[in-house]
């Protein structure tokens, strides 16, 4: 008889579990990152996003990190604005040599996705899909609509997530959930 916990899937939940504690963001980053300049227009940008399969960009100026843009972000834009308009100026990085859990705690502590670095005279880029595919940590879904795009936790309810279309509406999460329901009578 097969015990639970002697089966393949047990097993290489365990073996993923070490080796997401092992391994450091370099191992998993995405490097060299495709960057945008923040002069590009968003039009332009999307597209280079569609071609190279990626989300999020470092926006980079004379070689500095001057902001961190994804597709959500140019997609809220006309074609022909510079990407340097909707950028996020406030880049939150990691080191290429911190471990997962420290890259999962920083994104959840600051509501982000993604964590720039730099590494070998480059920039790399971390996210959250990252770190899911090697089990660091769980993909995050809005408690409201579901999506997992730009999901962070709510600022007065710790162990409940929402995206950013969502909690910024309102901040009270109990109340969204009352709102259709009518007034009770």
């Amino acid at each position: 008889m097969t015990q639970l916990w002697d089966t393949p899937d047990i097993d290489s939940w365990r073996r993923a579990g070490a080796m997401a504690a092992t391994l450091r963001v370099r191992d998993v980053m995405s490097w060299p990152a495709v960057v945008v300049h923040p002069a590009m227009t968003t039009g332009f940008a999307a597209h280079v996003a569609r071609e190279q399969g990626v989300h999020h960009f470092p926006v980079v100026l004379r070689g500095d990190l001057v902001g961190v843009i994804c597709t959500c972000d140019l997609a809220r834009a006309c074609a022909n604005e510079p990407v340097g308009a909707y950028m996020t100026p406030r880049v939150i990085t990691i080191s290429p040599n911190a471990a997962l859990t420290e890259a999962v705690a920083r994104m959840d502590d600051h509501g982000i996705n993604c964590l720039p670095t730099l590494w070998r005279g480059g920039f790399g880029i971390v996210t959250r899909g990252d770190l899911v595919r090697y089990s660091a940590c769980e993909r995050r879904e809005c408690f409201t609509c579901g999506t997992g795009h730009h999901v962070r936790r709510h600022p007065l309810y710790e162990d409940q997530w929402f995206c950013a279309d969502c909690i910024e509406p309102r901040s009270d999460p109990v109340g969204m959930l009352y709102d259709d329901q009518g007034d009770g009578d």
